[in-house]
């Protein structure tokens, strides 16, 4: 049903002559403007990224695995610039190879139904899993899909990476109840392609959300049986047993960053050299120094507009 629902989504992408794309801003630019015409109006300008950035780099990737070389560099960018380092182009990400194989324009519907697949059947595991009825179960699958996050990122590295969050909760959630290395591996699994995707801001966000769930899950005692003795523990002094299933939980997520080390390295190194970190470097005179902090900045966390 969730698939069929995706096919109903992506029926004008899926029609013969078209595709999922925002190329056609490029029509508006001078560079590809008919000559004498009208200007041209997109269908949306804030897409531009999508034609600028995402899909040149994932062409640029897929020439270069073809030719097979791994996708480091860019030349056609300045002076030259890195690519795999700026995680964004998602060159080691799994779900990219199907452009990466194919270099088709009609691989890029198919990425975004895997992408809406892998979040709708999380959610589904996830719903059942906290005890939902069928159809609560139903309902989340076939409706976090189509949440606004995922839709408007679809095309962006935040919504590759932001499709998995149901699936890793999902499998905290079994790795509390009942830890074992089987459940690790696969938490650790999830979590090393999850950190592939492109974008490491959209990660971090959901290892937080993971961090906290288990440890409210430990405070509350969920993964223990119900036993006198357990009744009896509190959160200020956890018993052994409690303690286990964040063990396995630093294991699986440590294996995730070693595993996903090829990308996330570069990434750091990258960061270094930017014109923000240089910038913010140069403010801060000492490591002991401690800045004022900006009070009526915090709000805009929360609220950023």
């Amino acid at each position: 049903v969730l698939l069929a629902r995706e096919c109903i989504y992506f029926s004008d992408a899926l029609r013969p002559g078209f595709v999922v794309s925002a190329a056609d801003w490029l029509l508006a630019t001078e560079s590809f403007r008919a000559p004498g015409g009208p200007d041209y109006e997109p269908a949306n300008r804030l897409l531009t990224d999508v034609a600028c950035q995402m899909e040149p780099w994932m062409d640029l990737a897929a020439r270069e695995w073809q030719a097979g070389r791994v996708p480091l560099w860019n030349p056609y960018s300045g002076c030259g610039v890195p690519l795999l380092a700026n995680a964004q182009s998602g060159v080691l990400y799994p779900i990219n190879f199907i452009y990466f194989l194919t270099r088709s324009p009609h691989a890029w519907v198919a990425i975004a139904l895997v992408k809406l697949f892998i979040a709708g059947i999380g959610a589904f595991l996830l719903a059942s899993e906290l005890g939902l009825g069928r159809l609560g179960r139903w309902f989340a699958g076939l409706c976090f899909p189509f949440s606004g996050f995922v839709v408007v990122w679809l095309q962006y590295p935040m919504g590759g990476v932001a499709v998995w969050l149901p699936m890793v909760l999902w499998l905290v959630e079994r790795l509390m109840q009942r830890p074992s290395a089987a459940r690790a591996a696969w938490l650790a699994l999830v979590l090393a392609v999850m950190h592939l995707g492109g974008h490491p801001e959209t990660a971090a966000h959901i290892l937080v959300v993971t961090g906290i769930l288990a440890l409210w899950r430990t405070c509350t005692g969920y993964s223990v049986p119900s036993t006198a003795a357990n009744a009896r523990a509190t959160c200020g002094v956890p018993q052994l047993v409690k303690i286990v299933p964040l063990g396995w939980l630093a294991l699986a997520v440590t294996i995730s960053f070693v595993v996903a080390a090829v990308q996330l390295v570069p990434t750091a190194e990258y960061l270094r050299h930017s014109q923000a970190w240089v910038e913010r470097a140069a403010e801060v005179r000492s490591p002991l120094e401690f800045r004022k902090p900006q009070l009526l900045a915090m709000p805009a966390l929360a609220l950023p507009y």
